[in-house]
């Protein structure tokens, strides 16, 4: 079965409030360098994980390595504002290859700022998040979006099957992001966590969320691997472009880095383990944190 290539996601580098509050420097380097040396090419951050904290990191670190530009796939993010010079000068480099709008909001028009963002040919690509098929098809009429990024994990799959064939059919690039669901499905977080990712919806519906949590661990127990590690495999079976793994530590990456496969009848299996879970989210729900764009 086909695999999607792997990124490398900053998110958690900066120690975003309410996420990730005690993530150590250290630890960002020592991931970072890693990913770098393991041959990881594409690299997801955004101006809103801590300001640009992560941007800034990403970059320095980078040039450390003094790679190829060329060889690189770097994608940012924009809250809306006229921020891309910024990014640029943290990521100490002349463009990016995909700029995306990181949370459209239907409070105000999105065509305008989807058509500023076109207008940098410091972008390469412009590319939209968190996008239902419905939103895609009506900012497709906007701008020229060539990328989108949505949750890839088993605690989201509402609308998946129908955003991947759009895609597809409109060439679109598409990147899948919180492969083990913000940690969620690592099994150590059978209660909701003391912080944000508490609000889940998935929190409230604990016999769903256990008996998903139940059918990963059965498999990782029959591959000899961890249930972050079948979390992901998963993910990387479901047809996307690329799949932007997330890591606070160098031994969490290195597991991320072995190599998996699953038979189709475990996917399915979880699945639909997913699938019911997901039913029990709000149906007006457009995302796994409970935005509506």
């Amino acid at each position: 079965m086909e695999t999607s290539e792997l990124a490398l996601g900053t998110w958690a580098f900066a120690g975003n409030a309410g996420f990730w509050t005690d993530q150590q420097r250290g630890d960002s380097l020592k991931t970072l360098h890693l990913a770098i040396r393991s041959g990881i090419t594409s690299f997801d951050t955004a101006y809103a994980y801590q300001n640009g904290r992560a941007e800034q990191l990403l970059g320095q670190q980078l040039k450390r390595f003094s790679l190829k530009r060329e060889t690189l796939r770097i994608s940012t993010k924009t809250m809306g504002r006229d921020n891309l010079q910024e990014s640029l000068r943290r990521l100490i480099t002349g463009y990016v290859d995909i700029w995306y709008l990181h949370w459209p909001s239907s409070k105000r028009e999105m065509g305008p700022v989807l058509r500023m963002m076109a207008g940098h040919r410091e972008a390469k690509a412009i590319g939209i998040c968190n996008a239902t098929p419905s939103l895609l098809n009506e900012l497709l009429n906007e701008a020229p979006i060539r990328a989108v990024q949505v949750p890839c994990n088993l605690l989201w799959i509402r609308n998946m099957a129908e955003l991947r064939e759009l895609c597809k059919e409109k060439g679109i690039f598409l990147s899948g992001y919180s492969p083990a669901g913000m940690g969620v499905l690592s099994g150590r977080h059978d209660t909701a966590p003391d912080d944000t990712r508490g609000s889940l919806y998935c929190y409230r519906h604990p016999d769903e969320l256990k008996a998903l949590l139940s059918a990963l661990r059965d498999i990782a127990t029959a591959h000899g691997c961890s249930m972050s590690q079948v979390a992901l495999a998963w993910a990387r079976g479901q047809g996307f472009d690329e799949i932007v793994t997330g890591a606070r530590t160098k031994a969490q990456l290195s597991e991320n880095l072995l190599p998996l496969s699953l038979t189709r009848a475990e996917i399915g299996y979880l699945t639909k383990r997913g699938e019911r879970l997901n039913s029990c989210a709000p149906p007006e729900q457009d995302n796994l944190f409970g935005h509506r764009w």
